[in-house]
């Protein structure tokens, strides 16, 4: 969860949804209870990091909630299957940016040949183990992260993996990793793949007739170190407001609004102050996406 959960209401119910998430996460205020869907099944705990369970009974209110349109998918999990698929799932809470390591089993690990590292084959993790040391390294997001315990605490690595990382031949199963590891020949080709952008071409009236942004609540921003801009903070879009006007960067698409709710209108090109916006910033991959109009009256939106 990205920070404490925020809480927005279910039109039509006496529920909420927990908006700071990418899992369909609901409160019913009347029980003090979470319910939280995964797959065909529902769990439910009264605590977030409290002990969840699988659950077949749901509020009554439950009921209302497909007719949101962002809800529509759950329509035929509500009532829940009476025999779902699937394990019952552990549940992991935390409101910090954080990963999950599983392994089927206790970790087993392979030698990589001609160099002094082992890698995990019962996991999809990337994780090794450089023997020397006895040092754990972990792959996350195109980032490389060390322990001396799987337990923890991470720290940052990229640039101090070991030498033996660049010498991982071809042949081996782990040569995957070769293009997150610096100075190797294939992160230099990725560097270079990175830098071709991907381009489409939309209908400005289509594309904007499809954007509904979320507020848990009135809308809030917050500056934007560094810049005269200011960004939302209690939804999942990206929302951006410059000299009083809100631009939103949504599925790679730039559209722009009089007001933080609406109403958007596709960008026919977007101001250079947006690509002033630091790394350090929450919303610091929006200038990436760059966008201009087209002689037939189409947009073509680029990310690089």
């Amino acid at each position: 969860m990205n920070g404490e959960p925020v809480l927005s209401v279910v039109p039509n119910t006496n529920l909420q949804f927990v908006v700071n998430t990418q899992w369909p996460l609901f409160f019913d205020e009347s029980g003090s209870t979470y319910y939280l869907a995964v797959g065909q099944q529902w769990l439910t705990a009264k605590k977030l990091d409290g002990q969840w369970s699988a659950t077949k009974q749901l509020p009554p209110e439950m009921s209302k909630v497909p007719q949101d349109k962002q809800w529509s998918a759950l329509k035929k999990f509500i009532p829940p299957p009476a025999n779902p698929k699937g394990v019952t799932p552990d549940v992991f809470y935390s409101d910090k940016p954080a990963e999950i390591i599983l392994f089927d089993g206790q970790p087993v690990y392979a030698q990589i040949p001609d160099t002094q590292l082992e890698y995990a084959t019962n996991t999809n993790s990337v994780v090794f183990v450089y023997k020397p040391t006895q040092q754990f390294y972990y792959l996350t997001a195109g980032r490389w992260f060390s322990a001396s315990d799987l337990q923890g605490p991470w720290t940052y690595a990229t640039p101090d993996l070991p030498p033996d990382f660049g010498k991982i031949p071809l042949s081996s199963p782990a040569s995957a990793i070769l293009a997150t590891i610096p100075g190797t020949d294939e992160a230099k080709d990725a560097v270079l793949l990175a830098q071709v952008p991907t381009n489409m071409t939309i209908k400005p009236n289509e594309a904007q007739a499809k954007v509904k942004v979320a507020y848990a609540g009135e809308p809030k921003f917050e500056p934007i170190k560094g810049t005269s801009m200011e960004y939302a903070t209690n939804t999942q879009d990206k929302v951006i407001e410059l000299e009083g006007t809100y631009y939103l960067c949504l599925q790679g698409v730039w559209f722009m609004a009089p007001t933080p709710t609406g109403q958007w209108t596709t960008c026919m090109s977007v101001p250079q102050q947006i690509y002033t916006i630091p790394s350090s910033s929450p919303v610091y991959n929006v200038p990436y996406v760059t966008q201009t109009a087209n002689p037939d009256g189409t947009v073509t939106s680029s990310y690089a």
